[in-house]
């Protein structure tokens, strides 16, 4: 019934907007917004460097999150960038890259991105042993990356080098309601790969957490692939378009 959601105690792992829809929506519920991640972008020279200057000669570029693709917003003239070839995961980064960029992946002609690291990977691979390449693929990456997608090219003698172009850290207080074993939430709903990714940090495996008992609800497909990748979660209530009444809905069907 549609009562059955009233009153339980949600998490929701995003930052609160002015007037934010989701507690408009979601007004009869014991909501508490945690924003999980700050994110801040570095070695911008670096980037410039390399990809404006030519300093260093490379292949292509692998993006493995939206963050990687926001990053080259601060190169002067952005628009003349373009790149031999072009690796990323997930449809938001590829829409990412076609709307602040305006670049296509290489492996766009009908094939769809790559949905995890170990794909994007075995994508690489089958690229590289098809037409070899001798300069290295530039890796844009977060200092927190997983060791998947390195780990694998290296085992296949791909050619890349790493760049870590933004931190992502911790909120404290975020930390602390995390920590706290008696403050357990009904339900928690995932907004992003990269909150995921922080839960992961923050919970290790979801099963052994204090967590365990709390239903999950993600905001999209990206990102429930994500709960099942790095958190193990199988079952997760997924918001049919991302916006709070389709949330709402499917997680009161679910209740």
């Amino acid at each position: 019934s549609k009562m059955s959601l009233e009153g339980k105690r949600i998490f929701f792992l995003k930052n609160a907007k002015e007037d934010d829809p989701y507690s408009k929506k979601f007004v009869s519920n014991d909501i508490t917004f945690l924003p999980v991640l700050s994110f801040r972008s570095t070695n911008e020279d670096r980037l410039q460097q390399i990809l404006q200057e030519k300093e260093v000669p490379i292949s292509g570029v692998i993006f493995t999150s939206q963050r990687s693709v926001e990053a080259l917003e601060i190169l002067d003239d952005v628009g003349s960038v373009s790149f031999d070839r072009i690796f990323c995961i997930g449809y938001q980064t590829a829409t990412s890259l076609k709307n602040h960029l305006h670049l296509a992946s290489t492996l766009e002609d009908g094939v769809l991105p790559a949905r995890s690291a170990k794909e994007l990977a075995e994508a690489i691979v089958s690229e590289f042993n098809k037409t070899p390449w001798k300069d290295p693929l530039l890796f844009l990456c977060g200092n927190r990356r997983r060791d998947d997608l390195p780990d694998l090219l290296t085992q296949h003698g791909v050619p890349f080098m790493e760049l870590v172009v933004y931190e992502t850290s911790f909120q404290p207080e975020v930390m602390d309601i995390f920590t706290k074993k008696d403050l357990v939430p009904d339900w928690v709903v995932f907004f992003s790969p990269s909150g995921v990714e922080g839960v992961s940090e923050l919970l290790g495996s979801w099963k052994e957490s204090h967590w365990k008992d709390a239903k999950c609800a993600a905001i999209g497909p990206t990102t429930a692939s994500a709960l099942k990748e790095y958190l193990g979660v199988e079952d997760v209530v997924t918001a049919i378009s991302p916006d709070p009444s389709s949330l709402f809905d499917a997680m009161v069907a679910q209740q």
